[in-house]
């Protein structure tokens, strides 16, 4: 399964910064940043063999801001 990141999501960044809107710019970039993150996870999922459930375990905790 292919995630693509939405490039209407950069053109929302590049409209915030001509309308200098700093508020809108930072949640715009936020939400870029995670659509890359989505992809770049579900890239390395896709291309690697079945994760054992202790792997499912340490990479949750490294998703939720534990080590």
């Amino acid at each position: 399964m292919s995630v693509k990141v939405d490039p209407a999501l950069r053109g929302h960044v590049g409209i915030a910064v001509l309308r200098g809107d700093a508020e809108a710019e930072r949640i715009a970039r936020q939400n870029l940043s995670e659509a890359k993150v989505a992809k770049a996870i579900q890239d390395a999922i896709d291309a690697a063999p079945p994760l054992t459930a202790e792997a499912r375990e340490r990479l949750a905790l490294l998703l939720n801001g534990g080590v």
